[in-house]
């Protein structure tokens, strides 16, 4: 049974990488839980108890930072929630034909599409897609610091 748990918590962390630019995965939730699953199964010996309430408080804030990027990129520039809804379709799109590029090109060409489809001028568009588009890139640098450090600091404990 615990190679059962091990092989969960090793594809949950896999999950999480992955999921650091899919949005549907929730990046640093998946890899938290494959680490506290693997510490739970060791009897916290070597991920204590500690590091992963370090690692929670880390996911909570990058979690907060995520939501509320979008939250203050939409708010300020009158993006409806219908075209953020066509932001996520576009990028999902845009992922399945050219993978993580194609989800990054696919927002910021749905929010334009979308604002367009809305009324919205062509200047405002572009302007609201490459914001939009520096709100998915800070996230994603939070989320790859963040993840790579759990992730380097469950190895290293692991390893040695």
């Amino acid at each position: 049974m615990e190679n059962l748990y091990m092989g969960l918590s090793i594809i949950l962390i896999v999950l999480g990488l992955v999921g650091i630019f899919v949005l549907a995965l929730p990046s640093v939730i998946l890899v938290l839980a494959g680490i506290f699953i693997y510490s739970y199964i060791t009897n916290f010996t070597v991920i204590s108890i500690q590091l992963i309430i370090i690692f929670s408080i880390l996911t909570i804030i990058t979690m907060f930072f995520d939501y509320l990027t979008t939250i203050v990129i939409a708010k300020k520039y009158n993006i409806s929630n219908k075209n953020i809804a066509g932001m996520l379709l576009s990028g999902l799109i845009g992922f399945l034909v050219l993978n993580v590029v194609g989800l990054v090109i696919g927002q910021a060409i749905g929010i334009v599409v979308f604002e367009l489809l809305s009324g919205e001028d062509w200047i405002k568009s572009i302007k609201k897609g490459g914001l939009s588009f520096l709100g998915f890139v800070l996230t994603v640098i939070i989320k790859v610091f963040v993840v790579c450090l759990m992730v380097g600091i469950f190895a290293y404990k692991v390893i040695f």
